[in-house]
């Protein structure tokens, strides 16, 4: 019903966008579960995410959701 995917995305582009080899991912390119996409961050990082307030200021309903 939320797009976690999108979110995420949003975030490591935020917190990685000035990191020498930091390419920018698009959510509906990431492809597998741990996040392999965001090089720049170990899948450990990326768990972070899910319990920091930010998240829940980002998230947003998909589209076919409303």
């Amino acid at each position: 019903m939320v797009n976690t995917i999108a979110t995420i995305c949003q975030m490591y582009n935020e917190d990685f966008k000035y990191y020498k080899d930091f390419k920018p991912v698009k959510w509906w390119e990431v492809e597998t579960w741990n996040f392999e996409e965001c090089n720049c961050a170990k899948p450990e990082y990326i768990d972070t995410y899910f319990n920091q307030p930010r998240f829940f200021k980002y998230i947003t309903y998909m589209d076919w959701a409303k």
